[in-house]
């Protein structure tokens, strides 16, 4: 399941960065169109989220992401009233785009990054770490028993392609 989520979270990113660049260019040929306007603050709103957990250091994000939910669905109601309100034929195209981004947006905030589900009794405070063997990069495997008895932390993150973990991995260089 967990590789279906980063499938899920790139796919949900690239649609997110197309989403604002159509929504604005489309916009700009047509500033009359409040649909384009509307799709522009809900795709912008991800494509700023996202922007900023690359360009500044974020350790984490508050579970809700609430400050992100204000301006998706202001852009939402929005492109509703665009799509109902206007004197050219009703397009559907970008109310259905925003419904998607909606729906994106709801499945990365409570599916993709929630990690509640896994088994936590494997690695606890004050349980022993069970015994796992590593490979050096030079191919020759250490085992986690060389460390026992002496201060050690380990650090199992998944890359320096993850905002979260490179912003993480600078607080515990800070603390130790």
């Amino acid at each position: 399941m967990d590789s279906l989520k980063g499938f899920f979270v790139s796919l949900c990113a690239t649609f997110i960065v197309v989403g604002t660049l159509y929504s604005c260019s489309t916009y700009v040929q047509n500033l009359s169109n409040l649909s384009w306007l509307g799709n522009l603050i809900s795709f912008g709103t991800g494509a700023v989220y996202f922007a900023g957990i690359y360009l500044i250091a974020t350790p984490r994000t508050s579970k809700n992401m609430w400050s992100t939910w204000f301006p998706l669905v202001l852009g939402t109601f929005i492109t509703l009233y665009g799509t109902f309100n206007n004197n050219n034929p009703t397009t559907y195209f970008p109310l259905i785009l925003n419904l998607l981004m909606l729906g994106s947006w709801f499945l990365y905030t409570y599916w993709a990054t929630d990690f509640s589900g896994r088994n936590k009794t494997v690695l606890q405070v004050g349980k022993k770490i069970p015994l796992v063997s590593f490979k050096h990069p030079d191919g020759s495997s250490v085992s986690i028993e060389t460390f026992f008895g002496a201060p050690a932390i380990f650090l199992f993150y998944r890359g320096n392609w993850c905002p979260f973990c490179m912003a993480q991995m600078k607080e515990l260089a800070k603390e130790y």
